[in-house]
């Protein structure tokens, strides 16, 4: 829920038109407030409330409906925040070292505090239509001296998620709809407007102000009257004047737009159907976007102007699971992707282990599981072309590998070696020895003896990602699954300006470690979370407070954990933690604060992660959390509406809804059985019961492309020319759906609906010109559309025009 807030500055001084007139209104000091409104004031003592409560009712009683009084400042009792540990002032001294005197009052004991904090509320919580954020530095000490405690980063990131907790909580409680105010001013307001920035929990954040400065106010104003009354009228002519000036001066500026886009569908996806004639871009950012004719009063000398001759514009997309780092890895290096039949596969991998003696190993990425009966490709066809040296190639889906004698060999990996934890050793039907495919962990018996990649090379893989990203429109992405070199390699992209997408950090979790996993991942983003590049006024490009976790493999290896035995087979597959374990470490993450994003593939996959998520949503209460499952390839229809009463987000990849693929006729089909593979991603069924949408491309698992898969999400076929009829009907979408899933609601998702995802004066200029109009051509030609620009910050980053 966004709250439509109201901006009441801290002092507001007569206005010209007041003076002049006369119009004091009794003195009373001039703050506007809307009608029918709380106004609530922290005070240090339970003794004074009453004052104050005359004290606003006196002054603004007239025009509210109910004046609410409320707790305490919470900078006397400690961090003050609900649910900190760090509330007990005893407590703050004896862990972190910091007195504060005033705290220790018989009448502001530790009882008082907990109370306030308990059982009213506390700081940091709704009051009727208020928030209340507050922090307060004042009134501490440490080692003698006073002691601020915003420049201790460390306790700040400690309170933190408590603080993000609460407030989306009741955020989704509904128990504030009108008005943001944050207590006090200085760093206390640049705090929580950061806080703001980085998750959009409010409009605005508005400062309330203190009954001192009402009464200082008050009586300056009785003695400055009789002078400002005449002071006014001899300034009031240089004053209009003045100000005539700096607007006329302002509107000239204005003027001078830097690109001015026209003369064809501008879609701004704030409804259905919605375009402008002309966009103007100003910056970084949108200034215009209406009738041509009032567009052409923006065109200056230095103006861009950009006919688009019929050609379509809309918002960037977004990618809401992508792994651009090991994807440019694939085209550095040896990339298998579309060559689907096995002896082509061994033809590249000889050449290129020929052209690479140097590589102590030989590393191939997305090769196709299908090409091979069962998906069971074997280590004899690896080893009779590159017998000396281990080679190791991951499939397609990235959760089998493939390796030779020499890898298993090195790996100790015999016919006596037990299977991993949530890993599949294949092995030979007779003689028990391994075949050379390994499933899930058991990959990573192999993987962890190749060398790793220089932080150079992930650098440029990263690039080559970007880079594609842009090539198809993608202006924001998540990054699906990031190990702490990846981090380390996001940040100093950042840290050169050398991201040309908004990124959301998922960083890898491993659920089977419990609360080891939550420990680990908390541990990361405590460390990278303030490192990254914070533009002023809103989200940083780079932003974390997201974990990535694996709730079961995939069903073509059979690792996808399902209600009922594989067709034809005697087990289920297997989650990577009991159900047990899984609702307590997702539970753990909520309340931290964490935005969780879930693979989950199979029907008992994804029913353990719902059912994580509602355990949660009963222990931690509601919150603005975002969560969301990726992939849903197979989804029990008892299961669909829990994600609108969740408000767990579908994250699907929609190119895989389709026939037209091997995986899915000769691996899925089979092994799902008849009425399984009608459950096969439900996207329009989903979205008809009320669950939210957003979409990603698994890249390098898949293309990268948004219209492959919004071609394939409205037809259920291809893609590709061949018209035919659906399969799976009852799941389809049309493209309004998938369009608003690639661009708001994927804005939504990674909390940047304030910044992009439609074309709306004041957003980010990220933007996309398409060869095509996608709501006009025929949906089997969707996939032939080309994206001839992107803009990104008001920048092109691809194309021209």
């Amino acid at each position: 829920m966004m709250l439509n807030s109201y901006y009441l500055p801290i002092q507001k001084p007569m206005s010209l038109a007041q003076r002049i007139l006369g119009l004091n209104r009794s003195l009373r000091p001039d703050w506007e407030l809307p009608a029918h409104v709380e106004l609530l004031y922290p005070y240090s003592e339970a003794s004074t409330w009453s004052a104050m409560e005359q004290f606003y009712h006196k002054y603004y009683g007239d025009e509210l409906e109910r004046v609410g009084i409320f707790g305490i400042n919470p900078g006397r009792f400690g961090a003050g925040i609900t649910g900190v540990p760090f509330t007990d002032p005893i407590r703050l001294e004896a862990e972190c070292g910091i007195t504060n005197d005033f705290a220790k009052k018989p009448e502001l004991s530790s009882e008082f505090v907990y109370r306030v904090v308990n059982e009213w509320g506390g700081p940091g919580a709704f009051y009727g239509q208020f928030y209340i954020a507050s922090l307060s530095p004042l009134g501490f000490t440490k080692d003698g001296k006073n002691y601020n405690y915003y420049d201790d980063k460390k306790l700040l990131r400690a309170v933190e998620p408590y603080i993000i907790h609460n407030i989306r909580a009741q955020i989704e409680l509904g128990l504030s709809t009108r008005v943001a105010l944050c207590m006090g001013q200085g760093q206390n307001m640049q705090y929580f407007e950061k806080l703001n920035q980085q998750h959009a929990f409010f409009e605005s954040i508005l400062p309330l102000p203190h009954p001192r400065w009402v009464m200082q106010y008050r009586r300056k104003r009785l003695g400055e009257f009789v002078t400002g009354y005449v002071d006014s009228l001899r300034l009031a002519r240089k004053i209009i004047l003045t100000a005539a000036f700096l607007i006329t001066m302002a509107l000239s500026v204005l003027a001078q737009a830097d690109y001015v886009f026209w003369d064809g569908p501008i879609y701004t996806l704030e409804a259905p159907g919605a375009k402008v004639e002309a966009l103007a871009v100003k910056g970084e950012r949108i200034i215009f976007a209406g009738p041509w004719e009032e567009a052409q009063q923006l065109i200056g000398d230095s103006t861009r102007v950009v006919g688009l001759h019929g050609r379509t514009m809309l918002p960037g997309f977004t990618d809401a699971h992508v792994h651009p780092i090991s994807g440019g890895l694939a085209l550095m290096g040896c990339n298998l992707a579309d060559i689907e039949q096995p002896d082509s596969m061994l033809a590249v991998l000889k050449n290129y282990a020929a052209a690479h003696p140097e590589k102590p190993w030989i590393q191939a990425y997305n090769f196709w599981l299908a090409a091979f009966p069962d998906g069971n490709p074997k280590k004899e066809l690896l080893d009779s072309i590159i017998p000396g040296r281990p080679v190791y190639i991951v499939s397609s889906d990235a959760h089998s590998a493939w390796v030779n004698s020499r890898a298993l060999e090195l790996a100790g990996i015999t016919a006596s070696a037990p299977n991993p934890l949530n890993g599949l050793i294949e092995r030979d039907e007779r003689s028990g020895e391994p075949s050379g495919t390994l499933r899930e962990e058991a990959m990573g018996l192999v993987e962890k003896l190749i060398p790793p990649h220089t932080p150079e090379e992930l650098a440029e893989a990263l690039r080559k990602g970007l880079e594609v990203a842009n090539s198809v429109g993608v202006t924001n992405f998540i990054e699906a699954s990031a190990r702490e070199e990846y981090i380390e390699t996001y940040l100093e992209l950042a840290r050169r300006q050398e991201l040309t997408a908004h990124v959301s950090v998922s960083i890898y979790g491993d659920i089977s470690k419990g609360q080891e996993c939550v420990r680990q991942v908390l541990g990361l983003n405590e460390k990278y979370a303030d490192q990254a590049p914070h533009p002023p006024g809103q989200m940083p490009d780079l932003a974390f407070g997201q974990v990535k976790l694996f709730m079961d493999g995939v069903v073509e290896g059979k690792t996808a954990a399902m209600l009922d035995n594989y067709h034809g087979d005697n087990h289920r597959g297997f989650p990577n933690a009991s159900p047990d374990m899984a609702a307590a470490v997702i539970t753990a993450f909520d309340k931290a604060g964490m935005q969780i994003h879930v693979h989950a593939i199979g029907d008992r996959g994804i029913r353990m992660t719902l059912d994580a998520f509602e355990q949660a949503r009963k222990q931690n209460g509601l919150r603005d959390s975002r969560h969301h499952i990726a992939h849903l390839h197979v989804i029990h229809p008892d299961d669909i509406p829990r994600f609108r009463e969740l408000d767990v987000i579908a994250n699907f990849q929609a190119l895989w809804a389709t026939l037209e693929d091997t995986y899915m006729t000769d691996l899925n089909y089979p092994y799902l059985g008849a009425e399984r593979v009608e459950w096969q991603y439900p996207i329009g069924t989903v979205a008809r019961s009320g669950g939210r949408l957003a979409f990603g491309s698994d890249w390098d698992v898949s293309t990268m492309d948004p219209f492959d898969a919004m071609q394939v999400a409205v037809t259920r076929r291809g893609p590709d020319s061949v018209v035919r009829e659906p399969w799976t009907p009852q799941h389809l979408v049309d493209v309004q759906m998938v369009v608003e899933g690639y661009t708001k609601g994927g804005a939504y998702l990674t909390f940047r609906e304030n910044e992009c995802g439609t074309l709306t004066v004041g957003k980010l200029a990220d933007l996309i010109i398409l060869g095509r109009d996608v709501f006009q051509c025929p949906k089997f030609e969707l996939y032939q559309t080309q994206v001839l620009m992107t803009m990104f910050r008001g920048r092109v980053v691809y194309g021209g025009y």
